[in-house]
């Protein structure tokens, strides 16, 4: 217990002290130690007068004074006078709620504890304030009963809106304006001598007898009761009373002054209920609202952003909002303020750490301006947002597109978005590197620039038969689209490509595209040495094993004629017949030999398809071919299809039986020869199947074919051709 409590106690044992203070004290009791003047005792009675949680201050003179309204004095209490006598004074305080509560002090005094304590009892008199400036207004209207009788003042008296009457010492009715009689419905013949009474419901005709029966020790005094018309109807009005006193100090009656609050009672009673709404709205709302001074200290506080951040509002009210903040942003903070006060009505917003009184760290969002009335001065009006799950999520966000972009550059393969309204939106370096041209030059205005795309036949690419162009047309993915890429260097790259509408905003596409040129040139390369093996077993079939059968279907022929005594003999019979199948089989195998070997003209030019041999033979099985070709030298087209297979034959001898790993050919006039190192052919050799093929193809272009070795040790193939009957330009 408070020492000053402990003492006003022992004081209060006498019992004139004690009638004193139970006749004063309505509203609560201030004890004050004049020696130590920060200390002072303050009863619950007066913090509930204000709207506040006595617990939550503390009997100190200091936290008094922060409720005292506006230039109100120093104390709000301190009477200069040490005299015994009471002395009363006004002041205003400052409601929790933020209305001005209007105070009675009292002093009592307290014997020889006059010089050291000081008691006062304090009153709300917010309400006869109220009344006493309702008074004001009708005041003047009220001074003498007799002036009712004057015309001009009834003149006056019959444009007020309100009830003006005048009432006898027997609280009869003595005059009546025509304010009453709208107001109640009676005329004047008809309610002048009556009771006042008659205009009050039953119920509050007490509160009316006790009203005139103090009005004698009252200045003025206004009531609210329900009145009743003339028609039963209820209603609500104020009154106010005077005493009306003659010249000679005669009370002559009561001026009582009536105003219809109806609608006033209506407007307070959905103001109420809108402040209610209102209250429940600012402390519901899942939104952190502050006021603060502009020194930093927090004015007001809603419920929810007290609890978001672990308090009750009243351990947050007059304490300093930088308590709230991470002591590293602080000193933020109190620059935000400086800077709203600075730029009054401008908005500023931030995102700062606050900690909760638990210790737990959050992010918030701030919106603040400074705003300044006639009542409350300048202050700074914050509304917070919790945004740690927000930047919880951004952060994470950040760091998944790190992610994402790191794995979108490091793919193996080329990517590309691109736009509704821009060729590309974004590509990663492998797409770059394949089109050969940079980041910067493909996300720019003239992507395509220098670049040919062409179809597997040649043809160039329409810009309506893009992969991207036609996904987006038919609105489907479109897979494994070959096309190749022409740079302005002669370059030419192979590429497979993937087309997907995306439809995320001003995307359109993403095109994923794979180098292929490598695995081209090997399939060229494959599909070049199928040929040539399909055409060698062709002509192993057709002239090899043909001719064998061919052979010894012809020797069976030939014995024959040395059988006609043995006619239709058994022997005849099995020769006959298997002649016939000998002629069946080749008949079989020719035909099986030219599905694999192909008479079509090579429309190839002789020298192209020379060097493109030479590729191909370094590339697939290691050999060196060197054409050495005159420049002169253009046999016609079905020359030099014959020759082409004549060579390609002679080269493929070379590999497999001589195992060459140089080949010169050689062709200038009429003369075109293949020399091979490595194993030379025999000097007695049977014909087979290639010479064969060879000797052949040599006679149908009336060429001369010649087999023999050469100064490189292995063998030599020399073709004499005849330019007049062949066509040969030399």
């Amino acid at each position: 217990m408070h020492y000053l409590e402990l003492e006003l106690l022992d004081v209060l044992k006498g019992s004139g002290t004690t009638l004193a203070i139970l006749d004063s004290c309505v509203d609560g009791l201030c004890f004050w130690d004049l020696e130590k003047p920060e200390n002072e005792w303050i009863s619950p009675g007066f913090w509930h007068t204000l709207g506040v949680n006595p617990e939550s201050q503390k009997h100190l003179t200091a936290n008094r004074r922060a409720f005292l309204f506006g230039g109100d004095c120093q104390t709000g209490l301190i009477d200069d006078s040490d005299s015994g006598l009471r002395r009363a004074h006004n002041c205003r305080y400052r409601h929790a709620d933020g209305h001005i509560v209007h105070v009675r002090a009292r002093r009592i005094p307290l014997g020889e504890k006059g010089t050291q304590r000081c008691l006062y009892a304090v009153t709300d008199v917010s309400r006869e304030q109220e009344a006493a400036r309702r008074f004001e207004d009708h005041g003047q209207l009220l001074q003498n009963i007799a002036l009712f009788k004057s015309v001009q003042l009834q003149a006056i008296l019959d444009t007020s809106p309100d009830a003006i009457l005048g009432l006898d010492s027997d609280w009869r009715i003595a005059a009546w304006n025509r304010g009453a009689e709208t107001m109640f419905d009676y005329t004047q013949g008809e309610i002048l001598g009556s009771s006042i009474l008659k205009l009050v419901v039953q119920q509050d005709q007490d509160r009316m007898r006790n009203l005139l029966s103090s009005v004698a020790d009252q200045e003025n005094h206004s009531v609210e009761m329900h009145g009743v018309r003339r028609d039963g109807t209820l209603f609500f009005f104020e009154v106010s009373l005077a005493s009306l006193v003659s010249a000679d100090g005669v009370t002559l009656g009561l001026a009582v002054t009536i105003v219809d609050v109806s609608a006033r009672k209506v407007a307070e009673t959905a103001l109420a209920r809108s402040e209610k709404s209102y209250r429940r709205l600012y402390n519901k709302t899942p939104v952190m609202y502050f006021s603060a001074s502009p020194d930093g200290t927090i004015i007001s506080v809603n419920d929810f952003g007290a609890s978001q951040l672990g308090y009750h509002r009243e351990d947050l009210l007059n304490q300093p909002v930088g308590m709230l903040f991470h002591e590293d942003d602080r000193g933020k903070a109190q620059e935000n303020l400086v800077r709203c006060m600075e730029s009054p009505g401008e908005v500023f917003d931030w995102e700062l750490r606050k900690v909760r009184r638990d210790g737990r760290i959050i992010w918030v969002k701030e919106t603040a301006w400074a705003v300044s009335d006639d009542l409350e001065g300048s202050f700074i009006l914050i509304v917070c947002q919790d945004v740690t799950e927000k930047k919880s999520a951004a952060e994470a966000l950040a760091a998944s597109e790190i992610k994402f972009r790191t794995a979108f550059e490091m793919l193996p393969v080329g990517v590309a978005i691109t736009g509704t309204k821009k060729r590309y939106v974004d590509l990663n370096d492998a797409f770059a590197r394949l089109l050969g041209r940079s980041r910067e030059t493909l996300l720019g205005p003239n992507p395509d620039g220098g670049l040919r795309f062409i179809k597997p036949d040649g043809r160039d690419f329409t810009p309506e038969e893009f992969i991207t162009v036609r996904c987006l047309a038919e609105n489907r993915p479109i897979f494994s689209v070959e096309a190749g890429i022409v740079r302005e260097d002669g370059s030419l790259t192979w590429m497979l490509g993937d087309a997907h509408p995306l439809g995320i905003g001003d995307w359109g596409a993403v095109l994923v595209v794979r180098d292929i040129t490598e695995q081209k040139r090997l399939q060229d390369d494959a599909n070049l040495f199928r040929q040539m093996e399909n055409e060698r077993i062709g002509r192993e079939l057709h002239d090899g094993l043909g001719g064998h059968l061919a052979g010894v279907r012809y020797l069976l022929d030939s014995l024959k004629p040395g059988m006609t005594q043995l006619a239709d003999s058994v022997p005849i019979r099995t020769i006959n017949h298997c002649s016939d199948l000998l002629s069946e089989g080749l008949v079989y195998i020719r035909t099986l030999a030219r599905g694999f070997a192909s008479q079509a003209e090579v429309k190839t030019d002789f020298e192209t398809e020379m060097l493109r041999l030479s590729q191909n033979l370094e590339t697939v099985f290691g050999v060196n071919l060197i054409p050495e070709l005159d420049a002169e030298f253009r046999p016609a087209q079905e020359v030099s299809a014959q020759l082409i297979q004549i060579i390609r034959e002679a080269i493929n001898n070379a590999i497999r039986h001589g195992q060459a790993r140089t080949i010169r050919i050689t062709a200038n006039g009429s003369l075109v020869q293949i020399d091979s190192d490595g194993i030379p052919m025999p000097e007695r050799i049977e014909p087979g199947i290639g010479i064969v093929s060879m000797t052949n193809r040599a006679a149908s272009i009336g060429a001369k074919l010649d087999l023999g070795r050469n100064d490189l040790g292995g063998t030599r193939v020399r073709l004499e051709l005849s330019p007049a009957d062949k066509g040969i330009t030399v």
